[in-house]
């Protein structure tokens, strides 16, 4: 079975390298992968 996404936004930042980390995994054979999302707390002084 095919997936195909189709999407009017392109990956910014760190995403790109997320998604060809994931890609790969999945040609590895991994069936358990978590994307986890980095947060970015900004303190005001």
């Amino acid at each position: 079975m095919q997936f195909v996404l189709d999407k009017k936004y392109k990956p910014k930042g760190d995403q790109p390298k997320a998604i060809e980390e994931l890609v790969s995994g999945l040609e590895q054979g991994s069936q358990f992968q978590t994307l986890l999302r980095r947060i970015r707390l900004w303190l005001r002084s």
